[in-house]
């Protein structure tokens, strides 16, 4: 298996938790209308035609936004905070066509703001047209996976003062350290072919929203447990980057990687179990191919 790259990880991880850091963010919101109609004073949008695997979404900076190389389907999911398993209808070339975007609002635009500049674009450039529709699905519970309650040997009480929760509407993610990381352990070189995921400072309802786009599923907390943890658990087969450019080989061999479903009881002392219940989908009712200008 080839290593995973740095920079892989940090794209995957601005969209995958949707979505690694969008997923933790805003999976419990989906969607929202920003306090105020967003002005596109530029905007950029163009097929990128490169075989690179990586993709990067920059932190928004002075009302600014730039996106390179991101699948359609990635960027429908951060600007309209959907995660990626709650889209439906969707073509299957919104997941292999990627695309660079620019786009400016005015200065010291809330990141909420920013995504609803962003909603505009794909919008008026791609005809994107969505609704929300409740259906019933399968989904998981997050559960202790011993009767004693016991906590794995990976899972921790946080040290870290985190009374404050995280705040969601900054445009930086969490450093490594600090209360709310949840991303690839810094205490291991991702280029030694290993690697693991590290949280500092996370309420397991967090960590079951940061699940819930590893497995595809509404995962809903009934551990019981409260207040801040720390954490480590092994890169799974249901974590990884989008699929790669069209024509271009997958260089992630995921089956030989463990699975969430056992490593949450072996590491964390946690378990997955299956049910059903309601879920809000994002249906997508139509999408146009980009007209470049």
């Amino acid at each position: 298996m080839l290593p995973l790259s740095r920079e892989y990880l940090r794209g995957f991880a601005c969209c995958g938790a949707a979505a690694m850091v969008a997923a933790l963010d805003v999976i419990s919101v989906l969607c929202q209308a920003p306090a105020r109609e967003p002005q596109v004073e530029v905007a950029s949008v163009k097929l990128n035609r490169s075989s690179e695997m990586r993709y990067i979404i920059e932190p928004p900076r002075g009302g600014r936004f730039k996106a390179l190389n991101v699948p359609l389907r990635v960027m429908i999911g951060y600007a309209f905070e959907v995660p990626d398993y709650l889209l439906k209808g969707a073509p299957n070339w919104i997941g292999s066509q990627r695309f660079d975007i620019e786009a400016k609002t005015v200065e010291g635009a809330s990141l909420d703001e920013i995504k609803a500049m962003l909603r505009r674009v794909l919008t008026e450039r791609f005809d994107l047209r969505l609704h929300h529709e409740t259906q019933q699905a399968p989904i998981y519970s997050l559960v202790m996976s011993g009767r004693d309650g016991k906590l794995g040997s990976q899972l921790r009480r946080s040290e870290l003062n985190c009374d404050a929760e995280p705040s969601v509407s900054s445009p930086e993610p969490p450093r490594p350290g600090r209360c709310g990381f949840l991303g690839p352990a810094p205490d291991v070189a991702i280029s030694s072919g290993r690697g693991r995921m590290a949280f500092r400072g996370l309420t397991i309802a967090r960590l079951a929203q940061f699940l819930s786009g590893m497995v595809a599923r509404n995962v809903t907390d009934r551990t019981g447990l409260v207040g801040y943890y720390d954490g480590e658990f092994d890169f799974t087969a249901e974590f990884g980057p989008p699929p790669p450019p069209p024509g271009v080989g997958d260089p992630y061999d995921r089956p030989v990687l463990p699975s969430i479903f056992s490593v949450l009881p072996e590491q964390l002392g946690l378990k997955l179990e299956s049910g059903r219940g309601p879920v809000d989908m994002v249906v997508l009712d139509s999408i146009s191919q980009l007209q470049e200008r």
